[in-house]
């Protein structure tokens, strides 16, 4: 699995025809999970939300899914600490706290620091010309103000830097955290959006010098952040 976008504000329930692929009648597993993880991250079923049988009965007969299949995907989100489940009262939505996201994001920096270190040493050149066409592209999204492909470009960046650190285990939790909380809109996302583009421009140029150690430290500095900005932005919303 690789990082999520972390705008998914466009999601609709309607788009569950193109989960479908091929077959009408059918859907593959993990679509039902990336479907459920998607509605409740872009808030299509909100913090505290409760699924009922009846309506995960609906989204089946929708998705021609079974209850099964369903019931598998929300174990998964279970663990990503998405939905809570208690045996009398099924599942719902969990409610993100402050303390969830400063938790997470102090989690990231760690991990995302550690990953852009290791990955220095061994990126390959094609690698790097990839990271410096996306920080390209990403400029030219903010100047054209299109902040929700600024923010795949993004998860692109960090996805393949990560990657680039060859160590599944260290990507998997960093994966993890990033599926593992609610996202912001695009409103915030477009205030925040020339620091983090004039930070990820920083986090490349040491990339390019193959300093693992200053990649460390640029990386948490913008995780840190995003974080005090996400603080205000929540604390009005919690």
């Amino acid at each position: 699995m690789g990082l999520l976008e972390k705008y998914t504000g466009q999601f609709s329930p309607d788009t569950v025809d193109v989960l479908k692929g091929k077959s009408p009648n059918a859907i593959k597993d993990e679509e039902v999970y990336i479907y459920l993880r998607n509605a409740i991250l872009s808030g299509v079923f909100p913090p505290g939300y409760r699924l009922s049988e009846t309506e995960i009965a609906d989204f089946g007969e929708r998705v021609g899914a079974d209850k099964a299949v369903i019931r598998e995907a929300l174990v998964r989100l279970s663990t990503d600490n998405l939905v809570q489940h208690k045996a009398d009262e099924g599942f719902t939505v969990s409610v993100l706290k402050l303390d969830d996201l400063r938790e997470i994001y102090h989690l990231r920096s760690i991990l995302e620091g550690a990953a852009g270190n290791l990955a220095c040493s061994r990126l390959t050149q094609e690698e790097i010309d990839k990271l410096e066409n996306l920080c390209q592209q990403m400029e030219k999204s903010l100047a054209n103000n299109e902040i929700a492909q600024l923010s795949l470009l993004n998860t692109d960046f960090h996805q393949t830097l990560y990657a680039a650190a060859n160590s599944p285990r260290l990507y998997r939790m960093i994966v993890q955290l990033w599926n593992g909380f609610f996202h912001a809109s695009l409103s915030f996302l477009a205030d925040r959006a020339p620091l983090s583009v004039k930070e990820h421009k920083a986090i490349f140029e040491a990339i390019k010098n193959r300093d693992g150690e200053k990649t460390e430290k640029i990386i948490k500095e913008h995780i840190l952040s995003a974080l005090e900005d996400l603080e205000e932005y929540w604390s009005k919303r919690l």
